[in-house]
């Protein structure tokens, strides 16, 4: 059969590359369905798609609340190039796939998994945190191959601090109208999930953003990096290249990224507590050094400082990947 998908589109979320893959291709809420809307509104068997060759026909199964097409409301049609399928709310584009960009996409994806997995390892091979926030905002730019960019890391008085940035001004982001939208990474801090928009001009929550008509945004994404539950940094990345729409499996790449850096993030700071802690041993010991016998104060502190580095120890064993 031809080669054809389907395009979900979700607010706040990359749009999903769905392929057509069987003949018929059912789509509904049932768990036997193709494609599983589980939503309200649609029905256990909503549509049908089938291909018969030469055109892919799309037919409402009877649902409760109907199909649309381009906004009329169908029975039956046969589907062309970019029709809009709405079912209660919940949009579907029809596109036809090229052999040659199937191909192209493949390799591409390829890529970008090795692109990840250089990521990682060089973010591994440090052992202190300035090297490595070079690689995670080297890994955004060259995974989503957008024309901005900027890493935000937590600093020590508990704020998400501009670490850094491609084609950026950081101080713009203080301003009021500033040229990039932050409302994604506050959604995306708010929530502690990714936010990705298609096309940000046209979507109701970013498309009134000062930022957004200035530079007329076409697509972005912001990314949380969490631990232990609470967001360390964000990665974000945006474009005004429409060709540069953000798939799932790009903010799933973003998301993995986040994920390992976070990890070497924690090592770091981990590493540098059991630095600490050395050193105050050393300190102690060489206090040890000068006197006879110890008080108990000091056999304290000793034991204190020991049992802390002792611990610390243990738990980074435990988190290096």
């Amino acid at each position: 059969m031809g080669l054809a998908k389907l395009v979900l589109a979700e607010a706040f979320k990359p749009r999903k590359n769905i392929l057509i893959d069987k003949n018929p291709f059912v789509i509904g809420r049932g768990a036997d369905c193709d494609l599983i809307l589980d939503r309200s509104g649609i029905s256990k068997l909503h549509a049908r798609i089938t291909f018969d060759g030469d055109q892919y026909l799309f037919e409402d199964l009877g649902s409760k609340n109907g199909a649309y097409i381009n906004g009329n409301r169908t029975e039956s049609v046969n589907l062309q190039e970019g029709d809009l399928i709405s079912l209660s709310g919940t949009d579907l584009i029809f596109n036809k796939i090229k052999q040659n960009d199937w191909t192209a996409d493949m390799e591409t994806n390829i890529k970008k998994f090795r692109f990840a997995l250089q990521s990682t390892k060089a973010m591994n091979s440090h052992q202190v945190l300035d090297p490595i926030l070079s690689e995670i905002m080297d890994g955004v730019m060259r995974l989503s191959q957008a024309e901005r960019g900027f890493l935000l890391i937590e600093g020590e008085n508990g704020e998400l601090q501009m670490a850094r940035s491609v084609n950026v001004n950081p101080e713009g982001l203080k301003q009021e109208g500033s040229n990039l939208s932050l409302s994604a990474v506050e959604k995306a801090i708010q929530t502690q999930t990714s936010v990705a928009i298609s096309d940000a001009q046209q979507d109701t929550f970013f498309g009134d953003q000062t930022s957004v008509q200035i530079l007329k945004l076409k697509t972005l994404v912001s990314v949380p990096i969490l631990m232990n539950g609470n967001v360390i940094g964000i990665i974000y990345a945006d474009s005004n290249r429409r060709e540069q729409e953000f798939t799932q499996l790009d903010v799933d790449v973003l998301e993995s990224l986040a994920e390992n850096a976070a990890i070497a993030i924690q090592n770091v700071r981990l590493n540098q507590q059991i630095w600490n802690l050395i050193q105050q041993a050393t300190d102690v010991l060489s206090q040890l050094d000068q006197k006879a016998h110890l008080d108990d104060k000091l056999q304290e502190s000793v034991r204190n400082t020991l049992d802390k580095l002792s611990s610390i120890k243990q738990k980074n064993s435990g988190d290096v990947v």
